[in-house]
């Protein structure tokens, strides 16, 4: 059983004060990207194929603790790489994109393809539930609460409930700082591939009572 991460300390390190302004649309945003991940179908799907960090965040960034809202989203895994580990879930949005920057500590709470968490630097829990091609990831954040929930094929993880507010795979995310949901390949040796599904009629999974699907 992975267990939940305390995220107290992350993106707090030299970010700025957010405050929940811009955003909006629903894709990977082709502004804010690494030159080699690739954006497809209406920018919902990124693709990485080099032997390096890459990162890609979505268009939503304005995820702040200081404004209440419940969102929930699924990422479909189109491909993996033969080495290496693709990682999703939510980053700072003050952090520059480029290559490798993803893991300065503080910046990041992510979900990794061999089962572990990471949050706060290198700290990370690790636990069972890994994920491979064609698995359909759910992802549900409480904002005010400062929580995110991540599950895999239907099953939250750690036993999560997201409608009842129990058992998130991160907690406790700070104040004032905005963060956007991420694809971020870790060094991979081949292809690496994820599909964003932020429209309700596109979910595979009923939405958690009191969250909005897509953002």
């Amino acid at each position: 059983m992975i267990p939940s991460m305390t995220i107290a300390a992350l993106f707090a390190a030299g970010a700025a004060a957010g405050g929940g302004g811009g955003g909006g649309g629903t894709g990977w945003n082709p502004s804010d990207k690494t030159s080699n991940v690739t954006l497809t179908n209406s920018d919902l799907t990124a693709a990485a194929n080099t032997n390096n960090y890459e990162a890609v965040r979505a268009v939503k960034n304005d995820f702040n603790t200081t404004v209440s809202a419940k969102y929930y989203w699924e990422v479909t895994v189109d491909a993996l790489a033969t080495a290496g580990d693709l990682l999703l879930g939510m980053r700072r949005t003050s952090d520059t994109i480029s290559t490798g920057s993803v893991w300065t500590t503080g910046n990041y709470a992510l979900w990794r393809s061999n089962g572990n968490y990471y949050a706060n630097g290198w700290t990370a829990g690790s636990g069972p539930v890994s994920y491979t091609n064609g698995d359909i990831l759910m992802f549900a954040i409480d904002t005010a609460a400062g929580k995110l929930w991540c599950g895999k094929n239907g099953t939250w993880n750690n036993s999560g409930d997201p409608a009842a507010g129990t058992n998130a795979s991160f907690t406790t995310m700070p104040s004032s700082q905005d963060t956007a949901p991420v694809f971020h390949t870790d060094n991979d040796a081949g292809n690496d591939q994820a599909t964003l599904v932020t429209d309700s009629g596109s979910m595979t999974y009923t939405v958690p009572t009191g969250f909005t699907a897509g953002f």
